[in-house]
């Protein structure tokens, strides 16, 4: 398995530096993707004149089936993300 062009002729450490900076990234944006929807939501609530939103606490399948995507990938993401750092350190 060859590496990618902006990993290959490395050193382990570069190559970990390298990752960690795409990851840092990654998490970043999705950080700022969540503040956001929890500002969104609150303006929503607000519109709705329900300031703790207690007409939608609870999650349902809908919800559930609507997130599934977003922990598979999120899943995916940190598992690669390990395993390309194990493989990096012990080539």
């Amino acid at each position: 398995m060859s590496s990618p062009h902006w990993l290959a002729e490395v050193s382990p450490r570069e190559a970990i530096g390298r990752i960690s900076m795409v990851y840092l990234v990654l998490f970043t944006v999705g950080g700022l993707q969540l503040w956001l929807m929890a500002l969104i939501q609150e303006a929503i609530n607000a519109h709705e004149r329900d300031p703790f939103g207690e007409n939608n606490d609870q999650l349902t399948l809908a919800n559930w089936l609507w997130m599934l995507p977003g922990i598979l990938f999120w899943g995916l993401m940190i598992f690669s993300w390990a395993s390309l750092a194990f493989l990096v350190a012990h080539r």
